[in-house]
């Protein structure tokens, strides 16, 4: 995240695939990551095409 941006949440959205975790991960304070459930294609917007 940009420096300027650091007085501000910042909400991160993921789904829960093995890429985006790790054993040691550094997250900022101001840094929020909300990880999908499993198998949801309903709150995936691309799956409805």
């Amino acid at each position: 995240m940009h420096k300027s941006n650091s007085n501000e949440f910042q909400l991160i959205q993921l789904d829960n695939g093995g890429l985006h975790k790790a054993l040691s991960l550094n997250i900022p304070e101001n840094v929020i990551l909300l990880f999908q459930p499993d198998f949801s294609p309903q709150v995936n917007p691309i799956e409805r095409l």
